[in-house]
């Protein structure tokens, strides 16, 4: 399942993707002749879709306004770097939630806050994160399941 978010454009932005997608006369010069207005409208759409955070080719009409607009969030874990470590730490004196921390690269890291442990049919001591609880941790809406 993948989250929606809904999101106005500027009146400058508006005006740049119709300016984007209108042809431009070109001259044929060492067999280039530039960008087609797709490929132009293309890389509005991205920049766009960076500035908002949400993924460029999910983005929709939303509502009767043209600048107002819906897509997928695009959560980019990527940008905290390579993970290098994951920390895993008892809670204080109760066995039955740990602690995770991953470290990355980078120097930073991303605190996921305690969560339950869960006892598998092997008897191992496992934590389940969904998408959705790690995508909560990342945005800071909360961290302890």
């Amino acid at each position: 399942m993948t989250n929606q978010k809904n999101f106005t454009i500027t009146d400058e932005e508006y005006a740049e993707i119709i300016a984007a997608s209108q042809p431009t006369p070109v001259m044929m010069i060492g067999g280039s002749v530039g960008n087609s207005p797709q490929e132009n409208v293309n890389a509005v759409w991205k920049r766009l879709a960076k500035k908002y955070a949400v993924a460029w080719d999910t983005i929709r009409p939303y509502g009767s306004n043209p600048r107002d607009l819906t897509a997928e969030e695009n959560i980019e874990p990527q940008k905290l770097g390579r993970a290098v470590n994951i920390v895993l730490a008892p809670v204080g004196d109760t066995p039955s939630h740990t602690f995770v921390e991953i470290e990355y690269d980078d120097g930073r890291s991303l605190k996921l806050g305690a969560w339950k442990t869960h006892k598998t049919n092997d008897g191992l001591d496992v934590i389940r994160i969904t998408a959705e609880d790690f995508a909560s941790a990342m945005s800071g809406e909360g961290d302890s399941r």
